[in-house]
């Protein structure tokens, strides 16, 4: 009786546990909408190059001029905190052709927020955009840390928004810790497959001294850069 006993709270422990891991791991699992991407499916050897956060903005101006440099053109998810006080970097990216993506206002993250919050930073978000560069918001979204539920993503859909999400990241946001050239460079060149999304952070300065030679050899790989505007058109 005694062991059965044992065995039966054995089973009621690790079923309870079970129930809180997956309850975890399924928090926030891949969402899957014609409006939400992760990377392109795709024969074609193709990339693209996306970074996050603008700070700190003489990083983002340096790696702004290396992208012109070499012709390629990415998407930069700021914040509207960033785009208000760097508001000369915010032009300067508009004008090289690159593309201006929200990341919201004050960088929190979604679950934390409820959507009259999320309109409020979207909107002061988009009314900033307009007035420094005098042109409508491409409306490309991406959840600060990749943290979301489905109904704000939902939400922020039914404004309008295209969600960007990324197949290739690594350890690059803390800039008290850089990691280093080469473990950025590894990360990227030892990972990446056609149709790829990749996440870099502005706030490293590993990532401005690695940039040229991630764009030099995953040319000579074969790999061309898109935009997200040519993404989304293909998706559709």
């Amino acid at each position: 009786m005694f062991k059965k006993i044992i065995v039966f709270l054995f089973i009621i422990i690790f079923l309870f546990y079970n129930a809180l891991y997956f309850q975890k791991k399924d928090s926030n699992v891949f969402y899957m909408h014609q409006s939400i991407h992760y990377s392109k499916e795709t024969d074609e050897k193709v990339c693209y190059l996306t970074f996050d956060d603008g700070y700190p903005y003489y990083n983002t101006n340096k790696m702004c001029d290396i992208l012109v440099e070499n012709s390629v053109t990415a998407t930069f998810f700021l914040t509207g905190d960033f785009i208000d006080e760097a508001s000369s970097t915010t032009k300067k990216l508009v004008d090289s052709n690159m593309i201006v993506a929200n990341h919201t206002w004050s960088h929190k993250q979604l679950k934390k927020l409820s959507k009259k919050d999320i309109l409020n930073e979207f909107t002061a978000f988009e009314q900033k955009y307009e007035k420094i560069t005098n042109k409508k918001l491409v409306k490309y979204f991406r959840p600060p840390g990749g943290i979301y539920t489905k109904d704000k993503l939902d939400y922020i859909i039914s404004l309008g928004y295209e969600v960007f999400f990324w197949t290739i990241d690594y350890y690059d946001y803390d800039r008290q810790n850089d990691m280093g050239v080469t473990y950025a460079y590894d990360s990227i060149m030892d990972n990446i497959k056609n149709g790829d999304i990749i996440l870099m952070h502005t706030l490293t300065e590993s990532n401005v001294l690695v940039l040229p030679r991630i764009i030099n050899d995953l040319q000579a790989k074969g790999f061309r850069f898109g935009s997200l505007e040519e993404f989304t058109k293909n998706n559709v």
